[in-house]
């Protein structure tokens, strides 16, 4: 029994096309795009691509035919000619240009730009779904999909889009143990963080954090160190801004009068947030030793991360681990902070 395929609706002023979704790809229907756009006959307007060079593509799948006949579409009536005739986007693009309808040039691509843009997510969260699930082989085909998008719409392909399919082939890499190859994603995943945001945004910093757990995995220490620094160093910098209201400086801690009053990530994020600095808490504590005042740097900013996040009782706990790491070598300026940290917590 024949099946409705899927099919998606294009407006173009009074003009209306249906894309059908076929195993040969999403392509109009000849018969259609003779009638919507140029008010010709179908079979006439056949015979004239006929005499050119335009691509084409002849099916006489039951499904195809099913669905066609089921939107009421006109198609060509050859005698000796079975099937209906489907043009891809490229063709109708083409024709417009020839036929000389520029004003509809330009919606047609806009449309089938809105078009790719809204796929472009949804292939996104099929590949994170799959590689959740440690299906490498299904993520990497959604992954090629949102690549072949990305390079034929480059145009509607956004800094952060990029960085986001970057961040998932780094991830896919990394699962394969492939790591030159995730080394250069999570490379690529930074750069273009920083060109949307710049890098040192909170934002970017899942790029170092995961260039740094490749290097750590490869047993690259001291590049695993600068990547982590680097994520420590912008929280630290984004969370005394947010919930103390003061900057670092080398001549000391200055009250920001226009701090940020929030944060440029969610509170899901934030609690990832927390994870990614115990995380690197925990590498720096192996490299340096339990007592080392950078371990007590990173209970820190954990603990401004949990005041933000209003838990009092996790906040508590890392500011007391941070305090006793810090009074092996005290410092006014971390001092001072912690102080405004308190304040803060016991705000809650």
């Amino acid at each position: 029994m024949a099946a409705t395929l899927t099919y998606t609706v294009f407006s173009l002023g009074e003009a209306q096309l249906h894309q059908i979704h076929t195993s040969h790809g999403k392509l109009f229907v000849m018969g259609e795009v003779a009638v919507e756009l140029f008010q010709e006959s179908p079979t006439a307007f056949l015979q004239e691509l006929r005499k050119g060079k335009t691509i084409r593509t002849n099916s006489v799948q039951r499904d195809v035919l099913h669905t066609v006949a089921e939107l009421q579409l006109p198609v060509e009536s050859t005698i000796g000619t079975a099937g209906v005739t489907l043009l891809p986007a490229s063709s109708v693009e083409s024709l417009l240009l020839d036929k000389r309808r520029h004003e509809l040039v330009q919606p047609f691509k806009l449309a089938l730009l809105k078009l790719a843009s809204q796929l472009f997510p949804l292939y996104l969260l099929a590949a994170q779904a799959n590689l959740g699930l440690r299906r490498s082989k299904q993520c990497e085909d959604f992954l090629a999909l949102a690549s072949w998008l990305a390079m034929k719409e480059p145009a509607m392909t956004s800094n952060v889009m990029k960085s986001q399919l970057s961040r998932l082939y780094g991830q896919l890499y990394a699962f394969q143990g492939r790591r030159p190859e995730a080394l250069s994603s999570f490379a690529e995943d930074v750069y273009y963080c920083s060109m949307e945001y710049g890098p040192e945004d909170p934002r970017t910093s899942l790029g170092y954090y995961n260039l740094g757990k490749v290097f750590q995995s490869a047993s690259e220490v001291e590049k695993a160190k600068a990547c982590n620094d680097q994520v420590v160093k912008i929280w630290t910098s984004a969370l005394c801004q947010v919930v103390l209201g003061v900057t670092q400086t080398p001549k000391g801690l200055v009250a920001e009068a226009n701090a940020p009053a929030e944060l440029p990530v969610g509170r899901l994020q934030l609690m990832e947030v927390v994870d990614m600095l115990l995380d690197i808490g925990r590498s720096r504590a192996v490299q340096h030793g339990p007592e080392s005042e950078s371990v007590g740097d990173v209970h820190f900013v954990a603990a401004l991360a949990l005041i933000q996040l209003e838990e009092p009782e996790r906040a508590e706990e890392q500011l007391a681990a941070a305090a006793e790491l810090h009074a092996i070598r005290p410092d006014p300026q971390r001092s001072k902070l912690m102080d405004m940290a308190r304040i803060m917590l016991s705000s809650i």
